[in-house]
């Protein structure tokens, strides 16, 4: 074994490491019972970095979206090293096994509709039926997405963290909900902590009983500054 891969192993390790007390100490439940506890709930597990009770609060779609969008800020956003740390946590051949699987059977389902221009849209523009598919077989082949969640944000969060405030205006309609809240980001001008401030639109639905956040997000958990 090289001794490159053996540090990125032992970084893994370590990150993972660091995480775990989020995950085996939770000292508080969420509550699901409206739009406002749920949003209340997520705010005390961002502010606790408690990321298990954190993707509790999300629908599986927004979880899936909030999962995808972290890895690709990785990614793009960092450096090969960062990319390394989490891919032994994703199972790439069956990543890619899925998605060709579904997006054949999505091609062969626009042909047998016997719309030649929706096909060819579809052939020459993997776009329109890339994103859906390929998220959902990437959220289907992370082997604990809890911990994947907690080592992506560990490398993307500096010391400045986003903070939410109040919840507001909340609108149900159904099992359906909509509101608002403020969100504080932080940045350094010059050596001093400077705030910018706006109001973030969040998305609710009741799945069997409980009230969570739905998809899309709105950076809830931006990345923070440095």
């Amino acid at each position: 074994m090289s001794t490159h891969k053996t540090v990125l192993q032992l970084i893994v390790l370590a990150v993972l490491g660091n995480s775990l007390p989020a995950f085996a100490q939770q000292t508080k439940m969420n509550d699901y019972s409206s739009p406002k506890a749920v949003y209340e709930s997520m705010r005390d597990a961002i502010q606790a970095r408690d990321w298990g009770r954190y993707l509790d609060c999300l629908t599986t779609a927004a979880q899936k979206m909030e999962l995808f969008e972290a890895y690709f800020a990785c990614a793009e956003n960092r450096t090969e090293q960062s990319r390394q740390i989490l891919k032994p946590l994703i199972d790439w051949n069956k990543v890619k096994e899925e998605y060709d699987v579904k997006k054949e059977a999505r091609l062969r389902a626009i042909a047998a509709k016997g719309d030649r221009a929706a096909l060819k849209e579809a052939e020459d523009n993997y776009s329109t039926i890339h994103n859906d598919l390929y998220s959902d077989a990437f959220f289907n082949h992370i082997s604990d997405k809890v911990r994947f969640y907690a080592a992506a944000r560990a490398l993307l969060d500096g010391p400045l963290h986003s903070d939410l405030g109040e919840f507001d205006g909340v609108v149900i309609t159904a099992d359906t909900a909509k509101g608002t809240a403020t969100m504080r980001m932080f940045h350094l001008e010059s050596g001093k902590k400077v705030t910018d401030e706006e109001r973030k639109d969040f998305q609710f639905r009741k799945v069997n009983g409980r009230w969570l956040i739905d998809a899309p997000l709105t950076a809830a958990v931006a990345p923070s500054g440095s």
